[in-house]
């Protein structure tokens, strides 16, 4: 079932430069996988996970035959778990998943070895939970992030992942304003 799902985002990216997927609680993580599993055979894929760990993800990757040197791998998960996270090629570690800051420190320090092509951000409910107990919510943040990506290459295709009961998510809410396509799993 996600094999035929993950085809046909293939083709609804295509012809659009930022998507969100709504999909079970369940299935994000599957989806996300196997999109930057297929999408590292076309391009440079930039993977955010707040879900998964980056050595978790690198087994995973390296299990399905992934084109592990196109994907590089933005961990918001490991330092709330260690704060000595191992040193991985292709990594970068955050603080916490919602530390936009460090996210964009992170993708520019990436950029500068290889351009992206690809960037799967698995899942913003999974960031939306964390960023509601942060401090201070920075409006128009998601907005920044997204134009960041297209600053350092215009041609970046963004795929936001999302659980389906998030919708009304203050996070959520604010990226809906920037897709080009919105897509019910």
């Amino acid at each position: 079932m996600i094999k035929i799902e993950v085809d046909d985002l293939i083709k609804k990216l295509e012809n659009k430069n930022v998507m969100i997927v709504f999909a079970p609680k369940y299935n994000i993580s599957g989806i996300g996988v196997e999109l930057a599993n297929k999408l590292s055979k076309r391009g440079v894929v930039f993977y955010f996970s707040c879900i998964k760990t980056c050595k978790h993800l690198l087994g995973t990757f390296s299990q399905i035959g992934a084109k592990i040197e196109n994907i590089k791998i933005i961990d918001g998960i490991t330092r709330t778990i260690t704060s000595t996270p191992p040193k991985s090629e292709g990594c970068v570690y955050l603080s916490a998943p919602y530390k936009f800051e460090e996210m964009f420190i992170a993708i520019k320090e990436l950029s500068r070895e290889k351009t992206l092509d690809f960037f799967v951000f698995d899942a913003l409910s999974t960031v939306a939970i964390y960023y509601g107990y942060a401090v201070s919510r920075e409006i128009g943040i998601t907005v920044k992030f997204v134009n960041l990506l297209q600053l350092i290459n215009d041609k970046c295709k963004i795929i936001f992942l999302s659980s389906d009961d998030s919708k009304d998510d203050p996070l959520i809410q604010e990226v809906l304003t920037l897709v080009d396509e919105v897509v019910e799993s």
